[in-house]
């Protein structure tokens, strides 16, 4: 079944809860992945999305390894590698994480029975207000839970979905950056992340004052395009957040292109950036579905 039609199924038998405030839709259908934008929901009196809840929910994810779980002190440029924790008591680190200086990221949890049916009507809605444009080119949708102590940094990054973060419980300073400053973003660093580098794209201090800051209370959430750059900080309280990331069919035509573009340089040659040529952008991702093999290697996400 396709991703279409597996949205087609849901619409038949599932009654979508409205989670999100409708009366943003226009700005959804304008600016899915155009531009940043903040909107309104109502998840956090959501009794699923309580701590309780989802230390449970860690239970049932850690053997399946769908998590990340950093418990060192990070700062603002430390990347994704920084404080990698053992891999053992997700559950009780989830219910404690008020004592710790811990990220922790509950993956996949839209595969979950429990969380599943609730995830998916949130998707379902936010297909409906983003239009025919976003549909036509998701590939699929997954859900990431982010849980974080008091004070904590997420790190400078930048990721190659499209995401919509709510905020559940706590407060949270995010600063987004633009997603179309190659000056910020270099075609070489946008490369290195579609190639599977997570910490590709690097912070660049003297640019700090070039994030819009926002501040998010729970029932608050903000949409990231594919490559815009963002950190965020924690206030004082325990911080619950929903990301809900979308894979895009444009996004992997150009992942294509730069495998093939990460090859040829290897080969000693100098490939034009994606988008300078159209035509031979085409031929670059032929080649890349003819490959197999190492050029082919999707990039891991976190």
């Amino acid at each position: 079944m396709s991703y279409a039609d597996l949205l087609d199924h849901l619409h038949e038998d599932v009654a979508a809860p409205h989670h999100l405030r409708d009366d943003h839709g226009s700005e959804f259908r304008r600016c899915f992945n155009q531009r940043s934008f903040l909107f309104e929901h109502d998840l956090d009196r959501e009794p699923l999305l309580s701590l309780p809840s989802l230390a449970a929910l860690a239970a049932r994810l850690e053997p399946q390894g769908s998590y990340y779980w950093s418990k060192d002190a990070a700062a603002i440029g430390d990347g994704w590698d920084a404080g990698r924790a053992a891999r053992c008591g997700l559950a009780e680190a989830v219910a404690t994480i008020e004592r710790q200086n811990s990220l922790i990221m509950l993956k996949n949890a839209i595969d979950d029975p429990l969380f599943g049916p609730l995830f998916h009507g949130i998707v379902e809605q936010i297909h409906a207000l983003c239009g025919i444009a976003m549909r036509d080119d998701v590939v699929v949708a997954r859900a990431t839970i982010l849980i974080a102590s008091p004070g904590r940094w997420t790190p400078y990054h930048a990721d190659a979905d499209s995401n919509f973060l709510m905020q559940i419980a706590g407060d949270k300073t995010f600063g987004v950056f633009s997603h179309t400053d190659r000056t910020l973003v270099t075609h070489g660093e946008i490369e290195r992340l579609l190639c599977g580098d997570l910490n590709g794209v690097c912070y660049k201090p003297d640019r700090r004052h070039d994030a819009a800051v926002h501040d998010l209370r729970p029932g608050h959430g903000i949409h990231v395009p594919t490559f815009a750059p963002h950190w965020a900080r924690n206030g004082s309280d325990v911080s619950i957040a929903l990301s809900l990331n979308f894979d895009l069919k444009s996004i992997g035509r150009l992942a294509s292109v730069c495998r093939v573009n990460r090859h040829m340089r290897r080969l000693g040659l100098r490939p034009a950036a994606p988008g300078l040529h159209p035509w031979r952008d085409e031929a670059k991702a032929l080649a890349a579905s003819m490959r197999p093999g190492r050029l082919l290697r999707q990039p891991r996400g976190r």
